[in-house]
């Protein structure tokens, strides 16, 4: 039997070494670090920048309309 491996009798053959561990009393329970007030203020955050990103988005919008519509009576009153 090597350093590196476990010789199975029953099968004839070697298998990678295992390691076991002592396991924790509190293994597979997970700790409540949750913080609902810091979530809450990220969510506040991401609406608030959502909502003047749509404002913007929507002033920019008018704008180009703005232009396109005065460029189209320029065409217009060319032809």
């Amino acid at each position: 039997m090597s350093q590196h491996s476990l010789y199975d009798s029953k099968r004839g053959c070697s298998h990678p070494r295992v390691l076991f561990f002592a396991v924790n009393p509190l293994s597979g329970s997970l700790k409540n670090v949750f913080d609902q007030d810091r979530v809450q203020s990220e969510l506040d955050l991401q609406r608030t920048v959502s909502q003047s990103f749509n404002q913007n988005v929507q002033a920019a919008n008018t704008e180009i309309n703005q232009h396109l519509d005065q460029l189209k009576a320029q065409l217009k009153k060319a032809r």
